[in-house]
C-alpha cells in the first residue's frame, strides 16, 4: 500500500510505501469501516490521508484507493462509520509508519482531528427522565430512535422518514446516512446530544442517547425507557455494554438542539 499525507498547497505532498506486514495489519483494522473515496474539496492544511493499492494487491473489502481519517465535518459518509477517536488512532498509525514527515506535521494533524474539542465544542445532553417515555400516552407510540432524538412524535421514528428517503439496507452506513439526511450531524455541534447506533446485522436498528449525568441511556421499541444494558448494568459506554445481538457498533452522530424525526 502506499500512503498519501494531503495536507501541502505548494509542494508535493509526503508519500510513502507500507511494507507488506504494515498492509496487511493496516487491511485487518479496517474491516467494516466505511472507506469512501478521496475528497477534492479545498482546505488549507490537513485534509486527509490517500491510500492507494500497490499493483497487484488485493484485500477482500478493501477498494483499491481511498481516503483515511477524512474530517468528519466535511464528510458525513466517513463520520457515521468513525469516531473521533477512532479517526485520530488510525491518522497516529499512519503517521509511525511515515519516515519524513516532520513533527510539526505529525502534531498539526492530529490537532485538526481533535479540533472540535480543541475548539471545546460544548453538548447539552438531557436529564435521564424515564417516566416521560414510559407514560402510557407514549411508550407504545415511541421507539429508540425517538428517545435517542429526544422527540416523541409519536409515529416510531424511523430514520430518514422526515427527509422523505428512508434508509434500504440494514447497515451502518445506510441507516446513518438517513439520519443524518433527516437532520443528524456527523461531528459534534454546540448544545447538541451524542447519540450512538448499532445494528443487528440484517435484521435491525438501535439507537442510545447520552445523559446530563454521564451515563447512557436507551429504549428498546415499545419497552420501557431504562439506562441498563442486557446485564442490568448502568450503561456508560454503548460500544462495550451488552448489547445482545446488536453486534454492530456504527460510531457516533449529534442531535441538534430542536430536532425533530418522524
Amino acid at each position: 500500500m502506499f500512503v498519501e499525507l494531503d495536507v501541502f498547497s505548494g509542494r508535493p505532498n509526503p508519500r510513502w510505501e507500507l511494507s507488506p506486514q504494515e498492509s496487511r495489519r493496516l487491511a485487518d483494522r479496517l474491516v467494516g469501516f466505511d472507506l469512501p473515496a478521496p475528497d477534492d474539496q479545498g482546505r488549507l492544511g490537513f485534509r486527509q490521508f490517500i491510500v492507494s493499492l500497490s499493483p497487484g494487491e488485493r484485500y477482500e473489502g478493501i477498494p483499491t484507493r481511498f481516503a483515511l481519517a477524512v474530517l468528519p465535518r466535511r464528510t458525513p459518509k466517513q463520520g457515521a462509520g468513525w469516531s473521533q477517536g477512532q479517526r485520530v488512532e488510525v491518522a497516529r498509525w499512519l503517521l509511525e509508519s511515515a519516515r519524513d514527515v516532520t513533527d510539526d506535521v505529525r502534531e498539526h494533524v492530529v490537532d485538526a482531528l481533535t479540533e472540535d474539542q480543541v475548539r471545546g465544542c460544548v453538548t447539552n445532553p438531557p436529564a435521564y427522565n424515564p417516566g416521560y417515555w414510559n407514560d402510557p400516552s407514549r411508550i407504545k407510540k415511541n421507539n429508540c430512535y425517538n428517545y435517542a432524538a429526544n422527540h416523541a412524535s409519536d409515529t416510531f421514528a424511523q430514520p430518514g422518514r422526515r427527509s422523505g428517503q428512508v434508509f434500504t439496507k440494514m447497515e451502518c452506513q445506510d441507516v446513518a446516512e438517513a439520519a443524518v439526511r433527516d437532520g443528524l450531524k456527523a461531528s459534534c455541534v454546540n448544545k447538541s446530544r451524542q447519540v450512538a447506533l448499532v445494528i443487528w446485522p440484517g435484521q435491525d436498528f438501535h439507537w442510545y442517547g447520552h445523559h446530563s449525568e454521564g451515563f447512557w441511556g436507551h429504549k428498546p421499541g415499545q419497552t420501557q425507557a431504562t439506562n441498563e444494558d442486557r446485564d442490568k448494568l448502568v450503561i456508560h459506554d454503548p460500544q462495550k455494554c451488552n448489547r445482545g445481538p446488536y453486534t454492530d457498533f456504527c460510531g457516533y452522530l449529534w442531535v441538534p438542539p430542536g430536532q425533530r424525526v418522524e
